[in-house]
């Protein structure tokens, strides 16, 4: 089988099939992350992701995958010693969840993946424990939870 790369499927997060004007930018020479080029590309960048999110306070671009910004937001909210609460009712729950057990102490609630979480025991922990950070990701089976409830 030939390789080509006209035809190629990226299969993370995808398939997404990648566009032949996209590989012919991928190979235009690249320029320094400290240069003036970058600079003003990285400003216009967070200037228009700002206003795509309708927001004033700084944004933050992260190039990696979900779990590149999973793990620094997680790196950020929590520290040794603090506590997260996480939900795990998918592939991304229990992500959340491993990365709170690496940069603090995790409480996880394990929940059938694709269902609901009950809002009764994650209002129970919160009532109980010092809880930093709560984490819950949304699942791919487009479900929708209820996520409505107060401290």
């Amino acid at each position: 089988m030939v390789f080509d790369p006209q035809d190629n499927i990226f299969m993370l997060a995808g398939p997404v099939k990648i566009h032949p004007r996209v590989l012919k930018a991928m190979n235009t020479p690249s320029i320094g992350h400290r240069s003036p080029e970058f600079t003003e590309i990285n400003k216009e960048l967070r200037e228009l992701t700002q206003y795509l999110f309708q927001t004033k306070n700084d944004v933050a671009i992260l190039t990696g995958s979900g779990t590149a910004g999973m793990d620094a937001a997680m790196a950020n909210l929590l520290d040794k010693g603090e506590k997260a609460l996480t939900i795990n009712n998918g592939k991304f729950g229990e992500r959340m969840g491993q990365l709170a057990k690496t940069y603090g102490e995790c409480i996880e609630l394990k929940y059938p993946w694709g269902s609901p979480p009950d809002l009764g025991e994650i209002e129970e922990v919160l009532s109980k424990e010092d809880i930093k950070v709560v984490a819950f990701t949304q699942t791919k089976q487009a479900q929708v939870s209820p996520t409505h409830f107060q401290r």
